[in-house]
Parts: structure tokens; C-alpha cells; sequence
């Protein structure tokens, strides 16, 4: 009988994807209205989602991620530990379609972008993308990560934001702590022909 996983694989990224375009079309919406409200000058309440907020090493990692799966059809196994799965694959899906922030922010998408975001989107649906989707735990990093290789049968592994808080042990210094994480997810390929990347 076979043992029951601890994290679920998206082994259909087609789910997953067209949950991150209805999110990409709501901030568009938010947007519309926020300058709609502007114009009657009328303060509007809507909360940037975090996706839509910059940070260097999950715009890193999604942006080899869907390169990765897209140009080398390699079986890239991603670990959305800053986010969930589904921000996490809108960040991949702007990333890989050469979407910027400005485009949902302060305009509209233009026929082109629109295009592209959706054939990239396309792409990425039949790809050899796995995602995460289970917080790691600080003591488990190895084991749990070792795990999602051998289940997904990865060629390539990418963390997404190895420095998250869940990871950290308060015992160590924040310097000592982060060569701790980032070496414990080293030793999870050690000795495999698995490609690691660890952005920041």
C-alpha cells in the first residue's frame, strides 16, 4: 500500500494557473475602480496583494523557474516558502511573460501583454512545473526536501526565500541561522545529479 504524502504536488499546474490569471484579472479590476474612485474622489480600500509587492529573491526564483520549465523542458520542482502556491505561480506567470508591476498597477495591459501573458500561461500548463505546497519544517528541511525530489522526480530544484521565518531557530544568530538553512537544503542533493538554487 502506498504511504500517503506529506505535501501535495500540483502534479496539473492547469488548476493552479487559472486560479493565479483570475487573481492577475482582480488586481486589474482594483485598479480600475481605485482610479475610477479617484476621479469622483472617493477613498477605496483595496489592499495590494502581496504577489503584486516586490521581493528580489521570489522574483528571482520565479523568474528561472518558468524559464527553466519553459526553454529546457526540465522537471522543475519549486518550494514556495515565502508564499502560497497560487501567489507564487501569479509570480511566475508575470515573471515568464515579461509582465512589470506598472502594467497592473498604473494601466492597462496592452493587446500584446494580454497575448503573451496567456500563450506564456498556456505554456506553463503542459510544463514539467512542481509546486510545493506545504510549509517545511526548521527541523525537517533535509528530509522534507529530499522527499519532494524523489516524489516529483526533479531535474532541478528551486527555493523561492530560503531566509522565511518558519525556518529560523532563535537559538542562532540570524547569520549562523542562514548558513544553517541554506546547507541543510545542500545536503538534500548531495550525492544526486539534482540542480540546486537558492536565490539571495
Amino acid at each position: 500500500m502506498r504511504r500517503t504524502m506529506r505535501f501535495k504536488l500540483t502534479s496539473s499546474l492547469r488548476p493552479l494557473i487559472h486560479q493565479a490569471m483570475c487573481q492577475i484579472d482582480e488586481a486589474l479590476l482594483n485598479h480600475q475602480a481605485r482610479r475610477e474612485a479617484s476621479r469622483q474622489a472617493v477613498e477605496l480600500d483595496c489592499a495590494t496583494p502581496g504577489w503584486l509587492q516586490p521581493h528580489p529573491q521570489r522574483d528571482l526564483a520565479a523568474r528561472l523557474a518558468g524559464a527553466l520549465a519553459l526553454r529546457n523542458s526540465l522537471r522543475v520542482g519549486y518550494l514556495a516558502l515565502g508564499e502560497c502556491a497560487a501567489h507564487a505561480m501569479v509570480r511566475i506567470c508575470l515573471q515568464t511573460g515579461g509582465i512589470s508591476r506598472s502594467a497592473l498597477e498604473d494601466r492597462e495591459l496592452s493587446k500584446e501583454e494580454t497575448q503573451r501573458l496567456v500563450l506564456r500561461a498556456t505554456d506553463l500548463a503542459y510544463s514539467k512545473l512542481m509546486l510545493h505546497e506545504q510549509a517545511v519544517n526548521r527541523n525537517e528541511v533535509r528530509a522534507q526536501t529530499k522527499e519532494f525530489i524523489k516524489e516529483a522526480n526533479l531535474e532541478v530544484i528551486i527555493v523561492d526565500e530560503p531566509d522565511v521565518p518558519t525556518l529560523r531557530d532563535p537559538k542562532l544568530s540570524r547569520e549562523m541561522d542562514q548558513s544553517r538553512v541554506r546547507m541543510e537544503f545542500r545536503e538534500a542533493v548531495r550525492g544526486t545529479n539534482v540542480m540546486m538554487i537558492l536565490p539571495g
